[in-house]
């Protein structure tokens, strides 16, 4: 028997499909609009992606709020902090750099461990995706 919710980690948000609904995804794509869609159309309760550097017109961040339009609450890891591509490493490892105003409700913020963030999103609801 499972307490709830689980944490998840994969090394891409393709990877993400519907044996993952309801759960929390660590996910170690980085944070643009694309990798935002594979995660956020499967009724998650969260998920944190990699800010690859946030880069030019913050592209590796742009998913955030694309999935504040679906009401998922979603976080950025630092990217010198934690391996791109490698969701158990960002679990690990991983500090925040970014929230959407969803995870901020949770009470994630910027410099808490990755750990922390997902434990925090597990209390989320599922978004509708």
């Amino acid at each position: 028997m499972t307490a709830g919710p689980q944490i998840f980690t994969v090394s891409a948000s393709s990877q993400v499909d519907a044996d993952h609904r309801g759960q929390v995804i660590v996910s170690g794509s980085y944070g643009g609009e694309y990798n935002a869609f594979h995660a956020g159309k499967w009724g998650l309760r969260g998920v944190v992606l990699n800010d690859a550097g946030v880069g030019k017109d913050n592209a590796g961040i742009r998913g955030l709020a694309y999935l504040e339009e679906i009401g998922l609450a979603a976080a950025t890891a630092d990217v010198n902090t934690c391996h791109i591509a490698d969701g158990e490493h960002m679990l690990a490892h991983g500090i925040i750099s970014h929230v959407n105003r969803f995870a901020a409700a949770l009470g994630c913020k910027i410099g808490d461990t990755i750990r922390a963030t997902a434990e925090r999103m597990r209390h989320a609801p599922v978004a509708a995706g």
